[in-house]
């Protein structure tokens, strides 16, 4: 049950800044998707 833990632990940990990172080009998007559509 210690490892199962840690390892869920530690694959939350590598998945954090993979999720941030895909937060971040989401924004980035749909920031120059409302771009192009308006010029």
């Amino acid at each position: 049950m210690g490892d199962g833990n840690a390892l869920t632990r530690m694959a939350r940990a590598a998945l954090m800044p993979v999720l941030k990172l895909v937060d971040k080009l989401v924004i980035l998007a749909h920031f120059l998707a409302g771009n192009s559509s308006t010029s």
